[in-house]
């Protein structure tokens, strides 16, 4: 029978917001973001203020989650977990709906996240700098997280030289383990530009530090982009998980989105064995879950 060494979730961008309340706060977003996407925001299609309620869409990820027919070790979350918060107390809302989870979870910060916010709910995590930076270690899997929020306007991603230092000495200090990487923005571009201008800032340089480590880099996993995508680079594989709210539908290579993607929600179950990884997707409906209907 095969061993498996690690079993867990993989859920991103749930942005939720105390009672729902869906308002848009100009002051987290840069004069140049605003001016770029004035009529999307005036629309209401940025800023996560269509889709499913956010609470209640949680309940539904969470409910999916709980009804596996296999018990995981715990839940990673890549960030977004709440939607351009004031305070660490809007944070609360958070910590309640989550509550409902048969699992421990692990939290990354997005780029509508408030740090102070994402540390509060994981007091117990050894954080060894002011990016939120660490290490899970379970059955002889090391998985990484890393902290690509740059806690500016601008929504874009990226790590620092200090970071990429700090990920090669966790890469080096467990020669035999397998690697997984989590971070929030997927490190590589997609081709798409409305896409890109939220990306990566040095996503080349931290792919470098990875091959330094293949083949021991299972997988990368990120959220951000609201949607199930895959790229390989140099053997080494990266992919973004589907989230409960607020899906677009996107191709490399064009300018615009091309297509809705009303009902698309979803979550990942990476598991490690003696002898691969795998990464399943469970896409699921919310069949009026997220909306207040029967």
């Amino acid at each position: 029978m095969t061993e498996v060494l690690l079993k867990f979730a993989h859920i991103s961008d749930t942005h939720l917001v105390p009672g729902d309340h869906q308002e848009f706060r100009p002051h987290h977003y840069s004069e140049r973001l605003l001016s770029l996407f004035k009529e999307a925001f005036e629309r209401g299609e940025i800023g996560h203020r269509e889709g499913p309620k956010p609470s209640a869409a949680s309940r539904a990820l969470i409910d999916e989650i709980n009804r596996l027919p296999f018990e995981l070790d715990f839940v990673l979350h890549t960030g977004d977990i709440q939607t351009d918060p004031d305070t660490v107390e809007e944070y609360e809302a958070t910590r309640t709906v989550m509550a409902a989870l048969n699992y421990p979870i692990y939290y990354l910060p997005g780029n509508h996240d408030l740090l102070d916010g994402v540390r509060s709910l994981m007091p117990a995590v050894a954080v060894e700098s002011e990016t939120f930076d660490y290490v899970i270690d379970r059955g002889g899997v090391r998985v990484i997280c890393l902290d690509s929020a740059t806690h500016g306007h601008d929504h874009a991603g990226g790590v620092s030289e200090a970071q990429l230092s700090w990920l090669r000495d966790r890469l080096a200090e467990v020669p035999d383990a397998r690697l997984i990487v989590a971070v929030h923005h997927p490190p590589l571009s997609f081709g798409f530009k409305m896409l890109d201008l939220f990306g990566f800032a040095n996503g080349e340089a931290l792919h470098h530090v990875l091959k330094s480590a293949a083949p021991r880099v299972q997988v990368v996993l990120s959220g951000h982009v609201h949607q199930s995508v895959d790229i390989i680079q140099d053997g080494i594989y990266y992919t973004c998980v589907q989230c409960p709210t607020g899906q677009i539908a996107f191709w490399p290579g064009l300018d615009a989105v091309s297509q809705s993607a009303p009902d698309n929600y979803g979550f990942n179950v990476v598991i490690v064995t003696a002898e691969r990884t795998y990464v399943r997707r469970y896409p699921y409906h919310l069949n009026g879950r997220g909306t207040g209907e029967a």
